[in-house]
């Protein structure tokens, strides 16, 4: 898997369009009522959100596996948005899936409510952390049994996650990270950002977060930037001019 890259103008982009996608589907699902749930009538299920991992996954493979009901597919468009409508007896929860050949990334997320979901680098995250295992293991075999296993620890799971983040980055995410809808140029919206630099800077991937994730490891001791040329020949004149002192 490639390093996460960065193109956030065009992720800012992409803000605009699917503010205007949620304020579509609150109107299309009679939004503004008390429960927030998903409506119940078979055809009028729908999964809408955006997947990115630094810049967005242009023109992606998403699939969505729910609890019952056979997986549906469909694509990203070219800043990352999709909108699948869940047609043969599929019920909630469901595992997102989003897979772009190039640059090569697989990203996991898991929706729960009303239309809207994410998927992102922290979306991964907290299901790897929920499962204790790599999200992948998990889509295929979805079932409801897994569904409430994952929905048991997801609270702990995005405190791990949030915390990690603030330990590496300074801030944790303010809105949810599976279902939050981020603004422009807000706190959230800056820290994928940072947490693409962070990665690309150690030449670390997604799949080694994963894995870290799963086992609940810091992050931060991860992607620390250790043995770098610089570190070794700044000691090195260091140690030449304490030399030079004695004599």
């Amino acid at each position: 898997m490639q390093p996460i890259e960065s193109n956030w103008p065009v992720w800012r982009m992409v803000r605009i369009f699917l503010t205007a996608l949620l304020a579509a589907f609150s109107v299309a699902c009679g939004g503004g009522g008390d429960s927030g749930a998903w409506p119940s009538s078979p055809g009028s299920l729908t999964v809408s959100g955006l997947a990115a991992t630094g810049a967005p996954m242009a023109n992606a493979v998403v699939s969505v596996k729910c609890v019952t009901g056979a997986t549906v597919s469909g694509a990203t468009g070219t800043m990352g948005a999709f909108n699948l409508t869940l047609h043969a007896g599929q019920t909630l929860p469901c595992l997102v899936k989003v897979t772009q050949g190039n640059p090569d990334a697989t990203l996991y997320s898991l929706a729960t409510g009303a239309g809207y979901v994410n998927v992102t680098p922290l979306t991964d995250l907290v299901l790897a952390r929920a499962l204790g295992a790599d999200p992948a293991s998990a889509f295929a075999p979805f079932d409801k049994a897994l569904a409430s296993r994952i929905e048991a620890v997801l609270p702990a799971a995005k405190a791990y996650v949030s915390a990690q983040m603030q330990a590496l980055l300074g801030g944790s995410p303010q809105a949810d990270a599976l279902a939050g809808l981020f603004q422009i140029g807000d706190a959230d919206d800056k820290l994928l950002d940072s947490l693409g630099l962070k990665i690309n800077a150690a030449k670390k991937t997604m799949d080694d977060l994963r894995q870290l994730a799963a086992k609940e490891g810091d992050l931060k001791a991860l992607l620390q930037i250790t043995g770098l040329p610089l570190d070794g020949a700044d000691e090195e004149t260091h140690d030449e001019d304490e030399e030079k002192g004695a004599t």
